[in-house]
């Protein structure tokens, strides 16, 4: 062998042997609304894979990697390897976020980073956080201690408004409470005294401004970081009631020994958001330190019966109304309920798209709860085990379950056949102590479908827009049946099929979070950006949405 080609061989294995060079992450972190840089901002980097993470015996790809900004809001991570990472940014007194994070439930962008690539510009814009303070008086005007205040977020879901937990402070010896770390939003606030279920006489939680309902609560919105003050409550006492009862097995009809009875209420001001008791070995309950009121119980338990498992531990639910007496006698029969099944028809074939789900979503009050699990459509027909009273939505849509996808099919839910009547705009009635519906759906895959563009206001396409598409007429705004989103495509393009026929409002929309568009207060801002558009079966509409500067500025001073 030639020295030249010795050479040669050596330098090629101690190339092959080099390591990749190296890569850096840099950018800014600034203010959202004045847009000036933060400094002394936290910022942490996460692996999400790919060879050894960080150089220089920096952390495994499981661990993150720290930094702090500089008065310029600058931050820089060198020494990384090729691979995906997640940028956080938290700074006292802002909500933390994510870089690419457009709303608090978008998950943000991943930041891919190639051999030796210096990634420049990457900057998070962090909102600040509001404040909510006030005070808290007893009946006489004295300073109550150690009473809680609850910032109830304000949605609007299936055309309803939704009043949820969202973050709580208390009182201290003056009466005095501040809740700080306020992200953006609707709020409502309440405060109560004392323990759920309590054996004393209690002060009737009220919702500000000392109202006894939703409807006469007054909404607290904030915005940049504002500060509300002087959210300030009166706390009167209240008398309370008792509900009282025994819960029997349905399956065997001995009192059921075991289990968890838990009480919501469903007027956020009549009732604590949540409580229970253990149920007794003779099946006996004792709830207390209730407000009359409208109730759901849940009786928690495993019991025998119902679908393939053979056990289900789907709670048993019923609705209770509490007047100003003590309820002593109330008898539960805990057990599977319904057992909802049927057919599949597809334009009158017996064949249903592979990969078919169907299930239920309760409607009215039983909103806070959870959906009815979706039931696998198999040889056109399906199953849906232990459904309890109530009223339900019925839902059918293709694809993702057990890692199947449904075959491409453009069908929409055009009806729910039950006892003779189409009831897939009306829901579903499942009554106490039925053991079993009968269902018959039908797919259409001649449904509608919207094309178009969305542009700006120089009729320039614009690229990973959302499109909202929501009923026309509000009273079908109370389903999902006619309200869905899309976003373009990188020619400002789109196209929504599967669409029921009828009439919608479409609208480009600037913000990750598309179901804003549900909430009446928002609707009622950007109605006229809106185009009204008809839907026909088996037929395809145009419209181009314009986004222009006067939408994207109310969608920035929107209430989140």
């Amino acid at each position: 062998m030639s020295i030249l080609l010795a050479l040669s061989l050596l330098l090629q294995a101690a190339a092959a042997s080099a390591p990749a060079p190296a890569g850096s992450i840099s950018g800014h972190v600034y203010a959202s609304d004045t847009g000036a840089p933060l400094k002394r901002a936290q910022v942490t980097l996460y692996s999400q894979g790919r060879r050894d993470g960080m150089r220089g015996g920096g952390p495994r790809p499981s661990e993150p990697y720290g930094t702090s900004t500089d008065a310029q809001g600058f931050f820089q991570f060198q020494n990384l390897t090729a691979g995906s990472y997640s940028l956080q940014c938290s700074k006292t007194g802002f909500i933390s976020a994510g870089y690419g994070q457009r709303s608090g439930q978008d998950a943000g962008a991943l930041l891919i980073l190639a051999d030796g690539q210096q990634l420049r510009d990457i900057d998070v814009r962090l909102v600040r956080a509001g404040v909510v303070s006030g005070t808290v008086v007893d009946e006489d005007g004295e300073p109550l201690a150690r009473a809680n205040v609850q910032l109830l977020a304000r949605r609007f879901v299936r055309g309803r408004v939704q009043a949820t937990p969202s973050i709580a402070g208390s009182t201290d010896d003056r009466g005095q409470y501040r809740i700080f770390n306020v992200p953006p939003g609707k709020y409502y606030a309440q405060a109560s005294l004392g323990e759920f279920g309590g054996r004393n006489p209690t002060y009737a939680p009220v919702l500000y401004p000392n109202a006894a309902s939703l409807r006469e609560a007054q909404r607290i919105d904030i915005i940049n970081g504002n500060e509300v003050s002087r959210i300030d409550f009166t706390l009167r006492p209240a008398p309370t009631y008792s509900l009282s009862g025994k819960a029997f097995d349905r399956t065997t009809g001995q009192p059921l020994a075991g289990g968890f009875v838990s009480v919501m209420g469903n007027d956020l001001a009549s009732g604590r958001f949540g409580g229970g008791t253990q149920v007794g070995p003779d099946g006996s309950f004792h709830l207390r330190g209730l407000l009359p009121g409208h109730y759901r119980l849940m009786i928690n338990t495993r019991v025998r019966g119902g679908g393939p498992e053979g056990e289900s531990a789907r709670p048993t639910v019923r609705s209770v109304d509490l007047g100003a007496a003590n309820i002593d006698n109330l008898m539960i029969v805990v057990g599977p309920g319904a057992e909802v099944r049927g057919r599949v028809l597809a334009d009158g074939d017996a064949t249903a798209p592979q990969g078919l789900r169907v299930w239920l979503s309760p409607k009215g009050d039983a909103s806070p709860f959870t959906d009815t699990p979706a039931a696998m459509a198999k040889d056109s027909a399906f199953i849906i085990a232990n459904v309890q009273p109530g009223e339900y939505y019925v839902n059918a849509a293709g694809g993702g379950s057990a890692g199947q996808r449904a075959t491409p099919s453009d069908f929409y839910l055009r009806e729910v056949r039950h006892a003779g009547q189409n009831i897939v705009e009306g829901g579903l009635i499942v009554p106490e102590g039925v053991a079993a519906v009968a269902l018959e759906l039908v797919l259409d895959s001649n449904g509608g479908s919207l094309a178009g563009r969305a542009v700006n206001e120089n009729g320039e396409p614009l690229a990973g827009v959302q499109v909202v598409l929501l009923a026309a007429d509000p009273p079908k705004r109370e389903s999902d049946r006619y309200f869905r989103t899309t976003a373009t495509d990188a020619n400002g393009q789109f196209n929504v099929r599967r669409l029921v026929p009828g009439e919608y409002l479409a609208l480009a929309w600037p913000d990750a979070d598309g179901a804003a568009v549900q909430d009446p207060d928002v609707l009622e801002q950007v109605q006229r950006y809106a185009a009204r558009v008809r839907i026909e079966r088996a037929a395809t509409a145009t419209q181009d949405l314009r986004l222009p500067p006067e939408l994207r500025a109310i969608t920035q001073n929107l209430v989140r």
